[in-house]
């Protein structure tokens, strides 16, 4: 084979390769733009699907603001259909006159490509007003058309929760402000975070004063350990009911309270405890005032020179609790060794003394009567 033979053949095979690899390419990139529109399809798909799902609203328009398209969430929160929105342009369906000039001004904004929500009070088609919080965007299309779109949420549910808490705030406010207990916050570290006016009645201190001090510098030094017990209950999760311990008031004098705490929650962690200490300084001089008087009372009534036997009445019977000095001393000491025996029992023999126990116990009066011992 001559040489001009073999170079030729050469190049007829190298353009035979040329060709086919070029064919290899044209094929592997049609491949590529199929799986790239069959992509595009899926997420055009898969955003129709979201938009027309949403529970909000959602509107299209052009680069004028003439609507395009609107899903089914925007026509039940504004009572409008889709024909309603449909090529509708400003003023859209349901702007009151009394938001026109806000919203206008708001339009603008978006169409100088400043996009920021605003809330406004929506009038459905049934008349009926409900608060909109209105989200504009824009979207360019591969053809370089510019459309905007809104996303509109019904704010009712959320408006009523605000009503209903700020409603819960004034009550809380107003009880806090009338009410005679104080009512406090403690965070975990024991410092006051919140007291009510009541504080300035019970104590002395204004809020701002008491508020942000440690708790524990106001207790009483011997009644400290009662009252950090119940604080680590609550910051153990428990609640404290009827804890009494004495407090330093502004001017260093000891009050008594009585204190109902419960602990504050962040989800499932204690963050802190709240509580009411109410004043029992008055009704702790009751109770020792009492107290006194029964122990001297007492002793009197073991001085009485006659013997003295107490009763009490339980069910249908009387039984012996106590007695004085006298009644030991004509027994031989011999009455103690009756202490819870019976009426019954003790004059099994002589009923008439029983009668006149249930006498003198339902007619509330003294009765006296001669007895052989």
């Amino acid at each position: 084979m001559s040489s001009f033979e073999i170079t030729v053949f050469v190049i007829v095979v190298a353009g035979l390769g040329f060709a086919l690899g070029g064919l290899v390419m044209t094929r592997i990139r049609r491949e590529m733009l199929a799986r790239r529109v069959l992509e595009l399809d899926d997420a055009r798909a898969y955003a129709e699907a979201l938009i027309a799902n949403s529970p909000d609203g959602f509107i299209i328009s052009d680069d004028k603001t003439l609507v395009l398209d609107v899903n089914e969430a925007i026509c039940r929160i504004t009572g409008y259909s889709r024909d309603d929105w449909i090529g509708a342009v400003p003023p859209l369906p349901g702007w009151p006159e009394d938001e026109l000039e806000r919203i206008n001004e708001h339009r603008q904004k978006m169409l100088d490509g400043e996009f920021v929500p605003i809330q406004i009070e929506y009038l459905r088609k049934d008349g009926k007003r409900i608060p909109l919080m209105l989200t504009p965007g824009m979207l360019k299309t591969r053809g370089g058309k510019t459309h905007f779109f809104g996303i509109v949420k019904d704010m009712s549910d959320r408006r009523a929760y605000e009503d209903k808490l700020k409603q819960s705030e004034e009550m809380f406010r107003r009880i806090t402000e009338t009410s005679s207990d104080a009512i406090y916050q403690l965070d975990n570290e024991g410092k006051i975070t919140y007291c009510s006016p009541a504080v300035t009645r019970i104590l002395g201190y204004l809020q701002d004063e008491f508020i942000g001090t440690d708790f524990r510098d106001h207790i009483v030094p011997e009644d400290l350990e009662k009252a950090m017990e119940g604080f680590r209950t609550t910051r153990m999760g428990g609640e404290v009911r009827g804890l009494d311990f004495r407090i330093f008031n502004k001017n260093r004098k000891p009050v008594s309270l009585e204190i109902n705490a419960t602990p504050m929650r962040k989800g499932s962690e204690v963050v802190g405890s709240q509580g009411m200490a109410r004043d029992i300084t008055n009704r702790k001089k009751i109770q020792d005032a009492l107290r006194e008087s029964e122990a001297r009372f007492k002793a009197q009534y073991k001085e009485l020179p006659i013997p003295v036997y107490t009763w009490q009445k339980r069910g249908q019977d009387f039984f012996l609790t106590d007695f004085n000095l006298a009644a030991e001393k004509i027994t031989e000491g011999q009455i103690g060794k009756m202490l819870g025996a019976t009426a019954a029992k003790l004059f099994e023999d002589q009923p008439e003394i029983r009668h006149q126990m249930e006498q003198c116990f339902n007619e509330k009066r003294s009765m006296r009567a001669n007895m052989l011992y």
